[in-house]
């Protein structure tokens, strides 16, 4: 069973984009955070981190707060699944003892319109100390609101998997 709650979990943070927002590490001072917020024009890696990492999501009071909240940082078709997914979560009771972090990225691919970034993500188990890294493929379109995601696909090695 503990395989298939990783893997079920694991689906939820990077699907539904878990934990908190951090941008730490940017060298924004509070008022410079504060504008980027409002605005929502994040750089690549302030919008994958904020897909991965932002949960504030989970505290949504209607359907239409989720997908105002996703759409910081995803767009289309991407948004719409994830919104639906998102609210049903949302409705039923669950526990939650897992956060995720952006450990790395690398864009691999941008011309200014488009790019397409993969990051190292880290899922921490915070009842067992567990920690697990899979690997986050991100397609991005460039905005007037900013960067957003439009694809996202998720690699992790089964524990099982001796490759």
């Amino acid at each position: 069973m503990r395989p298939l709650k990783l893997v079920f979990i694991f689906v939820l943070v990077f699907f539904f984009m878990n934990i908190r927002v951090s941008v730490q590490g940017t060298g924004l001072n509070e008022a410079e955070e504060a504008v980027k917020m409002s605005s929502g024009k994040y750089d690549q890696k302030e919008v994958v981190r904020g897909s991965v990492e932002d949960q504030s999501w989970m505290k949504s009071k209607s359907r239409e707060e989720v997908h105002l909240l996703l759409s910081k940082y995803f767009e289309g078709y991407l948004l719409e699944d994830l919104t639906e997914q998102s609210w049903k979560f949302i409705e039923e009771p669950t526990d939650w003892y897992s956060q995720a972090r952006l450990v790395d990225m690398v864009v691999l691919y941008d011309d200014g319109k488009r790019a397409l970034a993969e990051a190292l993500i880290g899922i921490d188990d915070l009842e067992t100390g567990h920690n697990d890294f899979g690997r986050g493929v991100f397609g991005l379109v460039r905005k007037e609101e900013g960067w957003r995601i439009n694809y996202a696909a998720f690699y992790w090695k089964n524990q099982y998997d001796d490759r």
